[in-house]
């Protein structure tokens, strides 16, 4: 396999240094060059050719597994490591527990989550259940809650409260949800408004009304 690069004392030029006069050579051997437009075209080409070097056969990897003793060494330095260190007080971003009860409780039941959003994929067959759409790399599937996440603690779990939604048709239904929540919220204002007023009316009732407006010929 080759090594696209050598890394510290394996560097034959580790701890060395260009002379002036190499400089020199490189700047010249690079001036006026133009490095290629960074296009999308030329980024699907970059990225198709690396595909095509490590996924499958082309992968030094393939068909190779960890052994149990390398899984348990590298779960140790994960471990050890404190930027894998993410839950509570230990994790390197810590800001005192401002997180809502919302996330806590889906960042606590993480492992159930995706067992449970995984059950849900395979019973609908990986398949958007709106438009029908097939789970890819370019067409993401979400595991949605039926009855609320928050609303039914006893659901959460539950296979026959998910279904599998796309994500362009989970964020129209999320979409859709938020702005049904915004009009009944318009809604108990309003009624919170005309309750007030009429206790107004009750505690002044010779409050003189407003006068109308003559209307410009």
């Amino acid at each position: 396999m080759e090594k696209s690069r050598n890394k510290g004392e394996a560097n034959p030029f580790y701890g060395k240094k260009h002379s002036p006069e190499a400089l020199e050579k490189i700047r010249l051997t690079h001036l006026g060059k133009k490095r290629p437009p960074r296009t999308k075209e030329w980024s699907e080409r970059i990225a198709a050719s690396k595909r095509e070097k490590y996924i499958g056969a082309g992968n030094p990897f393939y068909g190779k597994h960890h052994s149990e003793e390398t899984r348990r060494l590298i779960s140790q330095k994960q471990k050890a490591n404190p930027k894998f260190k993410r839950l509570g007080a230990k994790h390197w971003n810590w800001q005192g527990g401002i997180s809502d009860n919302h996330s806590k409780l889906r960042s606590e039941n993480r492992a159930k989550l995706s067992e449970w959003r995984k059950a849900v994929y395979g019973r609908d067959y990986y398949t958007c259940q709106n438009c029908g759409g097939r789970g890819s790399r370019n067409q993401r599937l979400n595991a949605h809650h039926i009855k609320s996440f928050t609303k039914y603690p006893e659901l959460r779990f539950e296979v026959r409260n998910g279904i599998t939604l796309c994500e362009k048709c989970h964020n129209m239904l999320l979409l859709k949800h938020r702005d049904s929540l915004s009009l009944r919220k318009l809604k108990t204002r309003i009624k919170n408004f005309e309750r007030q007023l009429c206790q107004l009316k009750l505690l002044f009732p010779d409050l003189p009304r407003r006068q109308e407006i003559p209307e410009r010929g």
